[in-house]
């Protein structure tokens, strides 16, 4: 997802996804194109690119190589 269609896509409050699951959008970094996220039900905040943010889930199973780390 592009930073311009990211951020508008916060400001309407749509709904987001990093594979299958529903995230929340922690802090853009728009140099690096890096996102910190959490999972909707976890509290584990990770750092992943931009560009593997969706707006509607995905059912393949696949491995996603863009996570970058994990914190707390």
């Amino acid at each position: 997802m592009e930073i311009l269609e990211l951020k508008q896509s916060l400001l309407a409050n749509s709904p987001l996804y990093y594979g299958n699951k529903k995230i929340r959008i922690i802090e853009i970094y728009d140099l690096f194109n890096l996102v910190d996220v959490i999972y909707e039900d976890e509290e584990a905040v990770f750092t992943i690119d931009q560009m593997s943010i969706i707006q509607q889930p995905n059912q393949e199973i696949y491995i996603n190589l863009n996570k970058i780390g994990t914190r707390g």
